[in-house]
């Protein structure tokens, strides 16, 4: 199965941020044009916000679990490495316990409630 189909099992948003004329912005552009209507197709919930600047620095980001943002700037890029860093952001090892809660040593089951 293709990564676009399975991004929102990975990643909890995705934000880029792009320069609406650099040329350093061409390959997110593209990236956008071409790719965002796939990935709200295969990610109907998830979050992509498109963030158009003039005199932007372009970036592709990522929310994972507990509020973590993984960034990648993706200036002079051309759309499909601008694709390759967004499935790399989302599969990285710091997102491999998306979605899944702490695990306490020893099993133990803790009551902090006490503590002001």
């Amino acid at each position: 199965m293709s990564w676009r189909a399975t991004l929102s099992k990975h990643i909890h948003e995705l934000r880029v941020v792009y320069c609406t004329k650099s040329i350093a912005s061409a390959g997110t552009r593209e990236f956008i044009r071409n790719e965002y209507p796939i990935l709200k197709k295969f990610n109907p919930g998830l979050p992509i916000y498109v963030r158009p600047c003039e005199g932007a620095e372009p970036f592709v980001a990522v929310r994972l679990d507990r509020g973590k943002v993984e960034r990648k700037t993706t200036g002079g890029m051309m759309a499909s490495e601008v694709a390759l860093s967004v499935k790399l952001l989302a599969s990285s090892p710091s997102n491999l316990g998306i979605g899944t809660p702490p695990v306490l040593l020893g099993g133990e089951n803790h009551n902090f409630a006490h503590i002001v």
